[in-house]
Order: structure tokens, then C-alpha cells, then sequence
């Protein structure tokens, strides 16, 4: 099983890359779309090891299609 900190790290990973990709002027919103989205998904996952691969996902086809 991977370590709570490799996963943390994974989520910190993705927020930047998102804030990266899309602007610091959107970094609130991303942030608040990927915190809900990864609660969304911790709520119903078995395994944890691949959320931030999920919440990354969705939160980037969301700001897609908004931006």
C-alpha cells in the first residue's frame, strides 16, 4: 500500500499542475473543484492509491470545457 505522504504529494503534485496549466488567477477555483472532487471520490473508493489519478482527471476536463 503507498504511504499517506506519497499520496498528499500526489495531490499537491496535481494542484500545481493544474494552476500551472490553467493560470495562478484560477488557483482559487481549482483549488475549491479539486478538494470537492477528491472528497467525491475518497467517498466511494476502495482503493485510495489511484485518487489523485481520478480527481486530476476531473478537475482538468472541467476547466477544459470552461476554459
Amino acid at each position: 500500500m503507498v504511504k499517506l505522504n506519497v499520496i498528499e504529494s500526489a495531490h499537491r503534485t496535481n494542484i500545481r499542475r493544474l494552476i500551472d496549466e490553467f493560470g495562478e488567477d484560477y488557483e482559487s477555483e481549482i483549488m475549491r473543484l479539486y478538494n470537492t472532487q477528491r472528497k467525491v471520490e475518497e467517498r466511494s473508493a476502495r482503493i485510495t492509491d489511484f485518487i489523485p489519478i481520478f480527481v486530476y482527471r476531473t478537475v482538468r476536463e472541467v476547466l477544459r470545457k470552461r476554459y
